[in-house]
């Protein structure tokens, strides 16, 4: 395995059977989120710090790609990040989300909570570079996905 002597770097991985709870990674606690506010009729979520926070965001089956990929070849580099360094506000987030689970309520900023570095995205050039990997599930699609799996195990 070319992958035994590299180390790989990963931003947010969201997906199916990840965690949903508030104490989830962003993407998921925000699925969670939304979807149990449609299911309960609420008409208000709470989100943590003012929206503007950036991250970057990769579906687990782009990983799992990018995984074979990389542990089928000799290896090249000693640290690889894996993404599409490309950032998304939490902002623009809840946008995506609030549209996959038609929420129609208001979205309330909790500024007094903790809401880690303002700007967290990978330089994934190298992986893109040397292994010609790109993620291929868009934000959107990948939400859409993830959020029909959720509500199938309510």
């Amino acid at each position: 395995f070319g992958l035994e002597a590299s180390s790989l770097v990963l931003p947010t991985v969201y997906g199916p059977r990840g965690g949903f709870s508030e104490m989830s990674h962003v993407i998921g606690a925000l699925i969670g989120k939304f979807v149990r506010a449609v299911e309960n009729g609420d008409e208000l979520v709470e989100v943590w710090g003012d929206g503007s926070q950036e991250r970057e965001f990769i579906h687990v089956d782009d990983v799992v790609d990018a995984l074979l990929l990389v542990s089928d070849q000799p290896v090249r580099s000693d640290v690889l990040n894996l993404g599409s360094s490309q950032s998304t506000s939490i902002r623009q987030l809840i946008e995506i989300i609030r549209e996959c689970v038609s929420f129609e309520g208001e979205v309330i900023f909790n500024r007094d909570r903790f809401v880690g570095a303002r700007k967290r995205v990978l330089d994934s050039r190298k992986i893109s570079d040397e292994y010609g990997w790109q993620p291929r599930i868009e934000l959107r699609e990948g939400i859409k996905e993830v959020v029909d799996w959720y509500r199938s195990t309510l």
